[in-house]
């Protein structure tokens, strides 16, 4: 079934492809929304996910829906509707009160919910409660000492949820390109500790600038550069970043065809 809005927004595609595609065409209204449907279905487990947030053998899976619905609040924001981006946001926040409270059990994975709580809150500009977030993560992450078979600091920042945060991190501050060097430092045993200031520090800034600039850009996938075999219809690279099932521009996310 093609949509209205033509081919890229297929019902046989899933919503957060559908929501990097609109990225693509500068459709922030629609992107927003997939983006929230897109949040819906990956907590119940739903568009090959395979897990719902409230898996308590596998927990910690809710970074996804989270990362998903503040790109909403920020699609709603440049698409100049900052009361849909509070709702967007909002939404996120009781979700990650919700599973810190009484589905996660781990003090990172805990952390992990309150650094996303200050990204929502500051998508949602509301400043002193994102501060607030942001302090009571690095607070957690400053406490936490490895007991037997608990990761490491650094091995933390590949594990769920926080995954999902450094990917959201890495969207947010395109078409830069933030390292794990940048978002996690140089230092090991202080990686989450670095990763909750870094946040704390850059996010708002990172925001406003997308807002300014009135564009998101796609998340990164699989890129090649200097192709020779494509061009970008917008600004004439042949960079291209390969991701949710089709071409666009590395460097201004527009859909991009051989030449």
């Amino acid at each position: 079934m093609v949509s209205p809005l033509g081919d890229w927004d297929a019902a046989d595609v899933q919503y957060r492809d559908r929501a990097v595609r609109a990225l693509g065409r500068e459709r922030f209204d629609a992107a927003a929304q997939r983006y929230v449907l897109a949040a819906y279905a990956t907590a119940a487990g739903s568009e090959g996910f395979g897990r719902t947030v409230f898996d308590g053998d596998d927990p910690g899976w809710v970074g996804e829906p989270l990362a998903y619905l503040a790109l909403a609040g920020v699609c709603e924001r440049i698409a100049g509707r900052p009361g849909r981006a509070a709702n967007r946001t909002a939404q996120g926040v009781l979700l990650a009160q919700d599973q810190r409270s009484y589905v996660l059990d781990h003090p990172v994975r805990r952390a992990a919910c309150h650094e996303f709580e200050g990204d929502l809150h500051t998508v949602g500009r509301r400043s002193e409660k994102a501060r607030e977030a942001y302090d009571r993560a690095v607070e957690l992450y400053r406490d936490y000492e490895p007991t037997g078979d608990d990761p490491t600091p650094a091995r933390w920042t590949t594990e769920a949820p926080l995954q999902a945060g450094t990917d959201l991190v890495a969207q947010l501050t395109r078409p830069g390109r933030v390292t794990w060097d940048d978002l996690h430092g140089a230092a090991p045993d202080r990686a989450l500790v670095h990763r909750g200031e870094f946040r704390r520090s850059r996010m708002a800034a990172a925001v406003q600038g997308l807002v300014d600039d009135g564009k998101l850009h796609a998340p990164r996938g699989s890129t090649e550069f200097n192709t020779g075999r494509y061009t970008c219809p917008e600004c004439g690279s042949d960079d291209i970043n390969f991701v949710a099932d089709t071409v666009l521009c590395t460097r201004c996310s527009a859909p991009t065809e051989p030449n």
